[in-house]
């Protein structure tokens, strides 16, 4: 009897929400959507893990109060059927650059699943994090040894905000 695989590939739209304060912003560097690679379903459990990037610009005259970076996420769909919800495996977070530039001293620990809330996915603790760093979250999806077949989507939203 013939094995049937079926090819199952999950599509993320993302959103980067702007700040409100002009000295600081987050700006996500990555073409839209991002994909990870499709999978054969073969009946067991299979993870697959995607690579973002993430600019944070804090320009303020001081870095006082520290900053952080949210994500949401609803889990990813194929007309009624899901999957498990997103995680976030880790972030690192690359020398910072530009004048005055202060490495951030990161609080947060991994994994985070994603939600519709929204969870804090990498901060600045006050008095660091002042400059450019560029953040690079890897994001995790699990393929269930039951799941169906089909494209599943789900939107990342990733906003920053000037508070620890």
């Amino acid at each position: 009897m013939p094995v049937v695989r079926r090819l199952l590939v999950v599509a993320l739209a993302l959103v980067v929400v702007p700040t409100a304060t002009a000295a600081f912003s987050v700006t996500l560097n990555t073409a839209s959507p991002a994909t990870f690679t499709g999978i054969t379903l073969s009946g067991v459990d299979q993870t697959k893990t995607l690579n973002l990037s993430v600019t944070v610009v804090n320009t303020g005259a001081t870095n006082g109060t520290g900053w952080s970076v949210t994500a949401t996420a609803g889990v990813p769909t194929s007309g009624a059927n899901t999957l498990s919800p997103l995680q976030i495996t880790t972030v690192s977070a690359a020398t910072c650059t530009g004048g005055g530039c202060n490495q951030p001293t990161n609080a947060v620990t991994w994994p985070q699943t994603l939600s519709a809330s929204g969870v804090k996915i990498f901060n600045a603790s006050a008095g660091t994090g002042k400059g450019t760093v560029v953040l690079t979250p890897v994001i995790q999806i699990t393929y269930d040894a039951k799941a169906l077949p089909g494209t599943y989507t789900a939107t990342v939203t990733m906003a920053g905000t000037t508070s620890p």
